[in-house]
């Protein structure tokens, strides 16, 4: 496995300071506490980890006085193991196998239709506690939803550019709160707090989710924003880019952080789970990279694409391995221990493979096209690695399906629809109405773990 270079940009020297003046006006007892716990062993830092962890769950189980002491310890012990099994790196909710695709259950699928944007819906993303849904457009807007009942909460508006006979009106735009182009990107954090959003104005906006406030924009990238991811469990957020890098963001303290180089081509696709790893794809260099950001490094998978295709989408299965979509239709599982896919299906849709979506460390992947098919994967393992990929089911709606999102529970799958491609405007088809889907998954789920 070869290791391209990695180049990291460092904070300003202003930041740098004002980061010193900050410790030195630390208090002393908390600099003793610090010097007390750079003393522990690692076992002492485990067990102060997880009391501080126990502590956490028994104030937010605290909130809500009805539970029972018996279910306060359940409700810890299943967060707990959750999490150490998350830190494992490997899948272990099995899911995939509770889903019936049979005509019976099918037929009572309930799917709502969100309207609301005029042109192509780019994104969409489900909140973590299920009660949200974002969608983007292309024409500028982000939309929040009530997952329940459908109803629009807030419109996250765009800024739309002055005229400008010399064609500068965008350059020229003082700071807007809000995209002048085409939205291609969505992200929610996973306690619900930020959402992010980015697109073809080479921006990055950070909105507070939960106030419906605009906190900042960032511009770091010289083109068109095409991914986000933020890392599982912390406010660390990546963005890919049509200029070939990925940057990294501070989220808590609204800052940049560094950028990440090595693609050769516009990098399209983006993700993240709880490691400080991301995983991206880029255009026509055809490769699949994951960026190690603490061992500064950067493993790099190359695809076999006849024709001269490309890679257009990726999703990370588990911090082992992932899954990458081409627009020749060709499904391909990745471990980062193999430099050619575990395993590759070509025809696993008719046409491109543009959006791909998990329940984050589950066995099961849903995989969208810009045929209109929605295809459910059972992702098939041997002792750690993910090895095959079995049709369980599909579901086909009209239009490009540009982005999908499972809700955490795998209930719920939000499809976001428009007449053409994220990324362009061949193909249009005008029949298709742009807009949102959520289908309810609820009456396919015929057992339960």
């Amino acid at each position: 496995m070869s290791d391209s270079f990695f180049v990291s940009e460092k904070r300003s020297r202003e930041e740098d300071e004002a980061h010193d003046i900050f410790e030195d006006e630390e208090s002393l007892d908390s600099l003793s506490e610090s010097d007390e716990e750079s003393k522990e062993t690692p076992a002492e830092k485990r067990l102060r980890l997880a009391k501080e962890y126990i502590e956490n769950m028994r104030a937010d189980i605290a909130d809500d006085e009805i539970d029972a002491a018996e279910i306060d310890k359940e409700l810890i012990a299943s967060r707990m193991l959750n999490a150490q099994m998350e830190e494992g790196g490997r899948i272990f909710k099995f899911i995939a196998s509770n889903f019936d695709f049979s005509d019976e259950y099918v037929e009572n699928i309930s799917i709502k239709k969100f309207r609301g944007h005029r042109l192509a819906v780019t994104a969409v993303c489900i909140s973590e506690n299920e009660k949200f849904l974002f969608t983007a457009s292309k024409d500028s807007n982000i939309i929040k939803w009530d997952l329940e009942t459908g109803k629009k909460l807030h419109t996250f508006g765009s800024c739309i550019p002055p005229k400008s006979k010399k064609g500068k009106g965008k350059e020229s735009l003082p700071n807007p709160d809000g995209h002048f182009d085409h939205i291609l990107a969505l992200a929610v954090s996973s306690d619900g707090k930020y959402l992010a959003s980015a697109g073809k104005d080479k921006q990055i906006h950070i909105w507070d989710a939960k106030e419906n406030k605009h906190l900042k924009c960032f511009k770091q990238h010289r083109k068109a924003v095409t991914g986000l991811a933020f890392r599982k469990g912390h406010n660390q957020l990546y963005s890919s880019s049509l200029d070939r890098t990925i940057k990294i963001w501070n989220i808590d303290e609204l800052s940049y952080v560094e950028t990440l180089f090595g693609h050769q081509d516009g990098v399209v696709s983006i993700d993240s789970l709880s490691r400080e790893n991301c995983v991206t794809v880029g255009l026509r260099d055809r490769t699949v990279r994951l960026f190690k950001i603490i061992e500064e490094s950067q493993l790099v998978f190359r695809a076999s694409i006849p024709h001269g295709g490309s890679l257009d989408v990726v999703k990370m299965l588990d911090e082992n391995c992932f899954a990458s979509g081409s627009d020749n239709g060709t499904l391909c599982l990745w471990n980062i221990n193999k430099k050619k896919p575990t395993f590759s299906l070509v025809g696993a849709h008719s046409q491109g493979i543009i959006s791909l979506a998990t329940v984050k460390f589950s066995d099961l992947l849903v995989s969208g096209s810009s045929d209109g098919s929605i295809k459910f994967w059972k992702l098939i393992s041997d002792q750690g690695i993910v090895k095959k990929a079995e049709l369980i089911g599909s579901l086909s709606v009209d239009g490009y399906l540009n982005s999908l999102s499972l809700s955490s529970s795998g209930k719920f799958l939000g499809v976001s629809i428009g007449q053409e491609p994220r990324l362009g405007r061949w193909g249009i088809n005008k029949n298709v109405q742009n807009s949102c889907l959520l289908i309810d998954l609820t009456s396919i789920i015929v057992s339960k773990e």
